[in-house]
């Protein structure tokens, strides 16, 4: 079964949990909205699965450490696993859980401590990262171009999938591990932030760019957010959106661009993502730079690289 085509397990390991709690569980359909048990899973969005406690919000860390674990045993595609009302010490308990006995399984963990949202992103595939030697590949041209000196590149840390908690309130029990960033030499956070989803919903991504930006205390400069969407025969549809913060903390939509169904070639090759030098180093510029200088990323080269990885897993472009 290709990526994105499963759903995860359809059963979860409910023995150890049993022994704390005895909750009802069924799949409830949209129509069941209003006669929902204490805990449902909800699938309406191919590859996720919600647990939601609406007359019981208190899970603990072992049931859900639980829960995860026996998903990641049995997950063979990508999915994320959703749960809600989750508090701050339960969350962080399991993440360190994880973290121990779990390190090198493939998923990636969020938690959002406003909304008490915990997500993982299971075995994330080259399709859902395909950003990350775009983005690589494209420092490399800023570098031959002159837009980045040598010295400036070693400065632009980029990490995939670490954990960031460093954030301001009302997020400030959070934890994110985003799907690539930049993060200066001496800066706390991230400048620039990529978001990439799958399996995760638009939604899921907004969430998460709202905690990035306007939590980022000042180091969060822009945030891309990739979004591919799979369509009748095995087709995948593509965009790619970039946001900030206006003046007025007001969150804003730069750029947007289709990235499948790819346009002309005249038109597909024009499509190009603008960047500054104040979102790649923020408060970290190094003197005597122009924050406003510009250099721009070929969409067409995102093309090349998300058409052969959905080649891989039996997909095409729209």
């Amino acid at each position: 079964m290709s990526t994105g085509e499963a759903l995860c397990s359809q059963s979860l390991d409910y023995n150890s949990a049993r022994q704390e709690q005895k909750p009802s569980v069924k799949k409830v359909g949209r129509n069941d909205a209003k006669s929902q048990s204490p805990e449902i899973r909800d699938r309406s969005i191919s590859g996720r699965v919600t647990l939601r406690s609406d007359s019981n919000p208190t899970l603990s860390k072992n049931k859900l450490l639980n829960l995860i674990l026996s998903e990641l045993s049995k997950a063979t595609d990508e999915c994320v696993l959703e749960y809600q009302a989750v508090d701050i010490g339960t969350a962080h308990g399991v993440a360190e859980e994880l973290d121990r006995i779990a390190e090198n399984a493939p998923f990636r963990l969020g938690y959002d401590s406003l909304l008490q949202n915990l997500r993982v992103v299971i075995m994330p595939t080259k399709i859902h990262d395909s950003h990350v030697p775009w983005f690589e590949n494209s420092l490399a041209q800023m570098l031959v171009s002159g837009f980045l000196t040598m010295g400036e590149m070693v400065i632009l840390e980029r990490y995939p999938g670490t954990t960031v908690e460093t954030f301001g309130p009302p997020y400030q029990a959070s934890q994110k591990e985003p799907d690539y960033c930049v993060i200066p030499v001496g800066s706390r956070l991230p400048t620039l932030v990529f978001d990439s989803g799958w399996s995760e919903s638009r939604p899921q991504l907004y969430h998460d760019r709202d905690l990035w930006l306007r939590d980022g205390q000042g180091f969060v400069q822009v945030i891309l957010i990739v979004k591919w969407t799979k369509i009748a025969d095995k087709r995948v549809k593509g965009d790619i959106e970039v946001f900030d913060l206006d003046a007025a903390g007001n969150i804003r939509l730069l750029q947007q661009e289709i990235i499948f169904p790819a346009s002309t070639p005249t038109v597909s090759a024009s499509q190009q993502i603008t960047i500054t030098r104040r979102q790649l180093f923020g408060p970290n510029l190094p003197a005597g730079q122009n924050p406003d200088q510009v250099t721009h990323l070929s969409l067409n080269d995102l093309r090349v690289i998300a058409a052969r990885n959905m080649g891989n897993y039996g997909y095409t472009p729209a």
